[in-house]
């Protein structure tokens, strides 16, 4: 993950797929075009006598994730078809700084057309599978409270230091 905005800008893929069994899944040859992450839950509420209502819960639903790829070679294509086929396995991937675990492949999509002969876009459609003490998502670069203080702290140091130095600057050219 980048730590700069530098970095960010020429930091290539965030997108990462871990196999439970085998490992780290190599995603060499495929271009990842987009990821949507579909984060959902149901709410039951009651209506109150005076027009309103109150929630009584929230039931999580299963985490989908919509992977578009684009396979350049075959042998690209050989590795996204592994995937397809060991539909047993269970995955943690890794995507827009979120790690989701348990995650399984539902479905997959070809989406060839014509503007697109000489490579092949696909869709891989990822379900979250509910397990007993299932974890939520989490951050990959997780920072604790101390860690936002200091930065803070030294954006505020910084900010004065650049204040001081413009001051003086200004008052030695016009003394």
């Amino acid at each position: 993950m980048p730590n700069t905005l530098a970095q960010y800008v020429t930091y290539g893929t965030s997108f990462s797929i871990t196999n439970f069994v085998s490992g780290s899944v190599s995603l060499d040859g495929i271009h990842i075009q987009r990821v949507t992450i579909h984060l959902s839950s149901m709410i039951f509420d009651n209506k109150k006598e005076n027009g309103t209502s109150i929630i009584d819960a929230r039931v999580l639903l299963p985490t989908t994730i919509e992977v578009q790829v684009i396979c350049s070679t075959l042998d690209a294509v050989e590795k996204i078809n592994n995937i397809l086929l060991d539909i047993n396995s269970i995955y943690s991937i890794s995507s827009k700084g979120l790690i989701f675990q348990n995650m399984q492949l539902n479905n997959d999509t070809i989406l060839q057309s014509p503007d697109v002969l000489s490579a092949a876009p696909l869709k891989l459609n990822f379900q979250q599978r509910i397990l007993q003490n299932n974890n939520n998502p989490t951050c990959v670069q997780t920072g604790d409270s101390t860690l936002v203080d200091n930065g803070i702290n030294l954006l505020k140091t910084t900010a004065s230091n650049v204040e001081t130095f413009t001051t003086n600057l200004f008052n030695s050219a016009f003394s």
